[in-house]
């Protein structure tokens, strides 16, 4: 079975399409502080990199009292060998005691 250049086309489009699908939804508030530092991980891990458990469990020492904000960069790894890259996580502790949370790879 031989398939004609625009039926290709269609398939590479799909598959384009099931990667696409597959990224996390973007969520900015979240309950708790541990919920919100999972996520931003998460987010690095879906792209591949690896964050150490002790820099996650540093961050959160001492927690966050309302109305401050939390900056923190987390080294990356990828494939068990060191980066240049961070992952910047910025979390600010809102009066309704909810976390919101900003989270990037630089």
């Amino acid at each position: 079975m031989k398939l004609n250049l625009s039926e290709l086309y269609i398939n590479r489009l799909k598959q384009l399409a099931n990667v696409n699908e597959a990224k996390m939804p973007e969520q900015t508030y979240f309950e708790t502080l541990s919920g919100a530092l999972n996520y931003a991980v998460k987010k690095a891990e879906a792209k591949g990199y690896q964050v150490s458990e002790e820099d996650q469990f540093q961050f959160g020492i001492g927690g966050i009292s309302y109305g401050q904000t939390k900056r923190q960069n987390f080294e990356l790894t990828k494939d068990g060998l060191p980066t240049r890259r961070v992952l910047v996580v910025t979390m600010y502790r809102m009066d309704s005691g909810k976390y919101e949370l900003v989270s990037y790879i630089g």
